[in-house]
């Protein structure tokens, strides 16, 4: 009887044994990233890549696990990051719809909470995770990779890969603001003005990859890259998760598409810009200009734009200063670079120097549940960066006098006249209607010669000689007037009534460049070759 219970009690233990070994069955999770989507080094609210888990020899029943994404700078909305759950068959193909959960967010990372696996196989699905790019170096070849962590709190399942590279970041985007041409001078309250279209001003920016700048929503199951991310609010059967039914809530989605956020600085008073209110790009994308940054609402085009500007079907919005937004609705990620540009026309009283800045919007202040957020600095522009620059041709005339002496006896009597008044009707000003005088430089012996200035009577003359205004000197000597029309004489004489004197000349000092509106630059003012008239 002793011998029978040992055995009983050998048997007992030994199926203990065998249930505890059935138990313990491992399956086994193999992951993939797919290729990583670039990430701009300017968004603050990237998607990363999907990471996809195939997990096979699973216990029999269902499996309830924690998954955590370990990720820096994790910047998703609540409820925004999900995994999917959907059972496989022995090939390794869905065999239906996924289950969906959504994670919980913290500054490094998602953890996801009670996520069931049913027994034998299943595919895992984890996306929706959004990071500031902006902390990622952007030095590097071909972007520089992000990489995501993942733990499974379940012994009864080994994770193969746990690191996965879910993203790239590159820089986004360049500007080049080419700088319209206008030449004018302030002589004339009708010189100062210009009108469109003179001096436009074309504001290109390029984005430095294919899917760089994105829309709203996907444009199609062909296109899926957006700013929601590749799925949409559709029914059960979504066209780019075709094993979910996931009907994302509305906190999930993008507020708008990217935006081109340009502002306009150092407008003057009585200055305006007409920009058009629609923008396309190289590819055929569309961007619309936008009331607020992170919104979708057009702004209305003005009703009287000025005479001369191209025709436009949607028309042109009108700016003094300030930032508008420009919202992308279509784009071509096939084509790269694309690029779009903001043609820009003033129309008014020029004066200064108006500029230019760009950057990717909306930028932070906007409220936490906007997707997408851009760093608010700007990109510095190639080129000029200005806008509509009009190079302002001073009000003046410069004279060469190619001789003037008060050495061995001689002196020079100078004589300059301002003719702007004249039977013609010219009557001409000085640049902001200031006193009128003329800055004359010394070239010659001695090198040490200061500037002098010539007071000259408006529409009369002004009178003096080298012995009093540059005592010594012998060379030449160049007199730049504020005003036009100024003309000279030169008178060099040796003296009067002594004996052996008598000796004088006089000469027309030269008109350097034309100085007048219409006419070629003239020398010293921006350059170009001389020319020289009586």
């Amino acid at each position: 009887m002793a011998d029978f219970r040992k055995s009983l009690l050998l048997a007992a233990m030994a199926l203990a044994v065998g249930v505890g070994t059935a138990s313990a069955q491992t399956g086994t999770c193999s992951g993939t990233a797919g290729a990583p989507p670039i990430l701009r080094s300017q968004g603050t609210t990237e998607l990363t890549g999907l990471i996809t888990l195939e997990c096979t020899g699973l216990p029999a029943g269902t499996q309830s696990i924690n998954i955590t994404e370990f990720l820096n700078s994790v910047t998703s909305r609540v409820g925004e990051p999900f995994v999917v759950v959907s059972p496989t068959g022995p090939t390794g193909a869905t065999t239906g719809l996924g289950t969906v959960y959504t994670g919980t967010v913290t500054s490094n990372g998602v953890t996801f909470n009670g996520v069931t696996l049913p027994g034998s196989s299943a595919q895992v699905q984890i996306g929706g995770v959004r990071i500031n790019a902006t902390n990622t170096p952007t030095s590097g070849n071909g972007g520089v990779p992000v990489s995501a962590q993942l733990a499974i709190s379940n012994s009864n399942l080994t994770l193969q890969t746990n690191v996965f590279v879910v993203g790239l970041v590159e820089n986004a985007f360049g500007v080049a603001i080419t700088a319209g041409a206008s030449s004018v001078s302030p002589c004339t309250p009708t010189s100062t003005t210009v009108a469109p279209p003179a001096a436009m001003a074309a504001i290109v920016i390029t984005e430095e990859f294919a899917t760089a700048f994105k829309t709203q929503f996907p444009q199609s199951p062909t296109s899926p890259d957006s700013e929601t991310g590749p799925y949409t609010t559709g029914p059960a059967t979504d066209p780019y998760y075709p094993n979910t039914d996931m009907s994302l809530p509305a906190g999930s989605l993008a507020t708008s598409g990217t935006q081109f956020a340009v502002t306009f600085g150092s407008i003057p008073s009585g200055l305006t810009y007409y920009i058009p209110v629609t923008i396309s790009s190289n590819a055929g994308g569309q961007a619309i200009l936008v009331t607020t940054a992170g919104g979708t609402t057009p702004v209305t085009a003005v009703t009287n734009p000025p005479a001369g500007l191209p025709y436009s079907v949607d028309g042109y919005y009108a700016i003094t200063g300030g930032t508008v937004y420009y919202n992308v609705i279509t784009t071509n990620p096939s084509v790269s670079p694309q690029t779009w540009e903001i043609d820009a026309y003033p129309n008014g009283t020029i004066s200064g120097t108006p500029t230019a800045t760009v950057s990717l919007a909306p930028n932070p202040g906007v409220t936490a549940t906007d997707v997408p957020i851009f760093a608010s600095t700007p990109l510095p522009a190639t080129g000029t960066g200005l806008i509509g620059t009009t190079t302002l041709n001073p009000c003046q005339t410069s004279l060469l006098f190619p001789f003037v002496t008060n050495q061995a006896g001689f002196d020079t009597g100078i004589s300059i006249a301002y003719t702007g008044s004249d039977p013609f009707g010219t009557s001409v000003s000085t640049t902001g209607g200031v006193a009128a005088t003329c800055t004359l430089s010394f070239y010659g012996s001695p090198t040490t010669q200061a500037s002098e200035t010539l007071s000259i009577p408006t529409f009369g003359e002004g009178h003096t000689t080298i012995s009093a205004v540059a005592a010594g000197f012998q060379g030449y000597m160049i007199a730049v007037c504020n005003f036009e029309y100024a003309h000279g004489f030169a008178f060099i004489t040796d003296g009067f009534m002594g004996p052996g004197r008598g000796l004088s000349e006089g000469y027309l000092p030269l008109v350097i460049g034309p100085s007048r509106p219409g006419a070629s630059t003239p020398l010293g003012v921006t350059g170009g070759p001389e020319a020289l008239e009586n």
